[in-house]
């Protein structure tokens, strides 16, 4: 269950391709780069512009192989070492290494493009303005973002999330649905939609735009290192079986967030049918 926006949309085999396609175009970028300062025949800023475009495609690169290829995942030890001593819910740390990821390529394309505006004259100066205030604008929000830190509470009550558009909470008995939908950042995420009649839905911090005056709540499972699938399978069991509910009791961490096995079969077919009928788990191979 592909975590990235990408991922989820295309083959794994194509996010490689791409991956590698990305990382040989920085590659040429920068040997056109140093044959052209050989040359001699370049002006600096023009040659510092094409420089910089590879410097940023290399950044680019690392960014959709942490997005789309690299898989962090939570071990139960560690997820037993963050939940010590707590008695109310089960903490599942998060990341912000995407959001960082994020936030060094905006700004190494940043780079490019002020030198772009340096480097040019007439319309293409105007080209290069707009394109700085769109990556300015992308850097802001992401920022804003990078102050919240990444995590999931999950207890008999509810769920308390914190994520790219808001930190948000809300009781198990006030959700609508839970969906698997295009979120911010290039994430996919889990949109849980509260109820119209919710008193439970509590928003403590959003974005100045994009997050606050929406009831729904984004769980974010590429920042919170574990299987998508799995904790898929979690949130709807937790949601539609109340029982199910105590397991997130007194610091307890429940095996099926890092055993696939559990996760697949411990779970009634009528929640798991729908989401198993098009993804595997990570420990099976695919």
């Amino acid at each position: 269950m592909p975590a990235s926006q990408f991922g989820h949309h295309f083959p794994r085999w194509l996010v490689w391709l791409t991956v590698v396609g990305n990382g040989v175009l920085a590659g040429a970028i920068l040997a056109s780069a140093t044959f052209a300062f050989s040359t001699g025949n370049w002006e600096l800023w023009p040659w510092v512009t094409l420089l910089l475009l590879g410097l940023a495609w290399v950044v680019q690169t690392a960014y959709l192989y942490v997005t789309g290829i690299r898989r962090v995942r939570h071990t139960s030890a560690r997820l037993v070492a963050a939940n010590e001593g707590r008695t109310d819910g089960l903490l599942i740390p998060g990341s912000a290494r995407i959001q960082r990821m994020l936030a060094l390529t905006l700004v190494a394309f940043a780079t490019v493009f002020i030198a772009g505006l340096i480097a040019t004259s007439g319309h293409y100066r105007s080209i290069f303005a707009i394109l700085i205030l769109f990556v300015t604008l992308s850097f802001l929000a992401n920022v804003f973002s990078l102050k919240r830190p990444r995590l999931l509470i999950l207890s008999p009550q509810g769920l308390d999330s914190s994520a790219f558009r808001s930190h948000a909470r809300v009781s198990w008995e006030d959700v609508e649905r839970i969906e698997y939908v295009t979120g911010m950042g290039g994430q996919m995420v889990f949109r849980v939609t509260v109820k119209p009649t919710a008193a439970t839905f509590v928003e403590t911090a959003g974005q100045p735009v994009l997050g606050r005056g929406r009831a729904a709540i984004d769980v974010e499972p590429a920042a919170l290192d574990l299987d998508p699938l799995l904790l898929a399978l979690a949130l709807r069991l937790y949601w539609r079986v109340p029982g199910a509910r105590s397991e997130l009791s007194n610091g307890q961490v429940p095996t099926r967030l890092t055993n696939a096995e559990v996760a697949v079969t411990s779970v009634p077919t009528e929640i798991s049918s729908e989401l198993l009928a098009v993804y595997k788990p990570e420990q099976a191979g695919h």
